[in-house]
């Protein structure tokens, strides 16, 4: 690649689209992927509140049964109400989702390394077909998780943006110098 300076950073105009597609990559990951971790916690409290009662019902029902009490109509009752919200854990399948949030949080955090990597680091010695061919094999990464992925909720957006932008945890997520192609001499 002749057109490029050693260690000087990338002077080749064609690869300033791959450039600021790596840097949306990363953005766009960097924002999902907290988001897919505030889902997971949203599915875990999910699964807390509706498993611990269930639990401490049961065992209030098995409790009372096995007191010998004359209380069969509370047994049977307490043991509906457990079943009821036994079923409702079951149904909304919060453990499964909260586990394939947390997995698609840190698949979309290996996409996001990757990204980073390639615009920092092996972009510069790579000739533009081979840059161009591993940029469409990390877009294709990319959309595998998204098609994994389980939608969010509205909360788990709004929270994972916050998360992602409104601080200064990842400042070199912003397409500033870093990504920047410096401009010919």
């Amino acid at each position: 690649m002749g057109d490029q300076g050693q260690g000087t950073g990338i002077t080749d105009e064609r690869y300033e689209p791959l450039v600021r597609e790596l840097v949306l990559i990363q953005q766009q990951t960097h924002q999902i992927a907290r988001t897919q971790f505030v889902q997971s916690r949203i599915w875990w409290t999910i699964n807390l509140l509706v498993g611990l009662p269930a639990a401490g019902v049961a065992a209030a029902a098995g409790g009372l049964a096995l007191s010998g009490a004359s209380r069969a109509g509370l047994v049977g009752v307490l043991a509906l109400v457990s079943a009821t919200l036994g079923s409702f854990q079951t149904v909304l399948g919060a453990q499964r989702r909260q586990s394939n949030a947390e997995r698609c949080g840190n698949s979309y955090l290996e996409v996001r390394n990757a990204a980073r990597r390639l615009a920092r680091i092996d972009l510069e010695t790579m000739d533009y077909s081979d840059a161009r061919r591993t940029l469409e094999e990390l877009t294709r990464r990319q959309e595998e998780v998204n098609r994994s992925a389980d939608p969010p909720s509205f909360l788990a957006m709004r929270v994972g943006r916050k998360l992602a932008y409104g601080s200064d945890l990842h400042p070199d997520l912003q397409p500033k110098d870093a990504f920047a192609i410096p401009a010919q001499p």
